[in-house]
């Protein structure tokens, strides 16, 4: 389940813990009874909106050394991404913009 915060989220320039941060965020939403479920419609519309934005943050950022966005606004993006991700896994594709994290079991594999 996705959560739309009722106000916008202000994480400060520290994108360390955002996850976490949005996490808390969400169980104090869903104790308030603000908690709204994301239809698949509107999850894949928010995925590629997010990936789209995502892309054209890190072209300004590494190519065009023009930066539009924070580091922390682009966390935001990147996580939001990443909880969709999570929730409806059929909208991953190989080329999502969200970082993956790799496991400790494909770094030793791709070691040997």
């Amino acid at each position: 389940m996705v959560w739309r915060p009722a106000r916008p989220v202000d994480a400060g320039p520290a994108v360390s813990g955002l996850c976490l941060v949005l996490g808390l965020q969400a169980v104090a939403a869903n104790a308030r009874g603000e908690e709204v479920p994301l239809p698949p419609d509107e999850a894949a519309q928010r995925v590629d909106e997010l990936r789209a934005r995502i892309r054209d943050a890190a072209y300004r950022y590494y190519v065009l050394s023009d930066p539009d966005i924070s580091d922390a606004e682009y966390g935001e993006l990147v996580c939001e991404l990443e909880t969709i991700e999570s929730e409806f896994p059929d909208l991953v594709t190989p080329d999502s913009s969200a970082p993956r994290r790799r496991s400790a079991r494909s770094t030793a594999t791709s070691a040997s």
